[in-house]
């Protein structure tokens, strides 16, 4: 392990050492716009450097004034810059590009985690779509009937929760949920609660404002 490292910090010295006399040569060429490509054609393995060191002579150097005005050097600038970008593009790029083949849409389980996903609570989510909190929570618990949930009221709650309206309609069209936490005894039987149409539930839920049943049961 230790010859192994030793070679590596000798092969850095010398990739730095090839560098720093490219550069140097470089230099004492005049490093002008206009043989700069041809520079790092020869050596590409330098071609950052090379049109970092060039960019910085000529913005800061005390010819500037005089390559502000000349087009043919201006687009061998632009030239440069562009080689160069192509060069490095593979090294920017991230490991795994998103695309549609690797992107994964998780199966809608919950409305709540849904909500979640998009940074909110049930009250975040109640508030975004002018529901009392407690009526978004019988829709998580499929206590709504479906087919009394206004169509426009079904496009609202999948763009809150970033779903598409048919992810939402097919959670809705699914038997009612227990409540989160409940608990019961052996000898219970648990109860998950009848479903109710959306107009019932905004007009009997106490802490519905009258803007809300006007704008839902309208």
């Amino acid at each position: 392990m230790k010859i192994k490292a030793m070679d590596n910090l000798f092969t850095t010295i010398i990739n730095e050492a090839d560098r720093d006399e490219v550069l140097i040569e470089f230099a004492l060429s005049g490093g002008s716009a206009t043989d700069t490509a041809d520079w790092i054609s020869r050596h590409p393995a330098h071609a950052s450097d090379i049109a970092l060191f060039a960019a910085d002579q000529w913005v800061c150097g005390k010819d500037a004034d005089a390559l502000a005005t000349s087009n043919a050097q201006t687009a061998a600038i632009a030239t440069v810059g562009m080689d160069v970008l192509r060069r490095m593009r593979p090294q920017m790029a991230p490991a795994v590009a998103p695309t549609a083949a690797n992107v994964v849409v998780r199966p809608l389980n919950s409305l709540l985690a849904a909500a979640k996903a998009q940074g909110l609570d049930a009250d975040d989510a109640a508030a975004l779509l002018d529901i009392p909190q407690p009526l978004f929570v019988k829709l998580h618990r499929r206590l709504i009937a479906l087919e009394s949930i206004p169509r426009d009221f079904i496009n609202a709650l999948a763009s809150a929760v970033g779903r598409t309206a048919d992810e939402i309609a097919a959670y809705l069209r699914q038997p009612p949920t227990l409540a989160a936490g409940a608990s019961f005894r052996a000898d219970d039987t648990p109860t998950v609660g009848t479903q109710e149409s959306f107009a019932d539930a905004l007009r009997s839920d106490p802490e519905a404002m009258a803007s809300q049943r006007e704008k839902w049961l309208n």
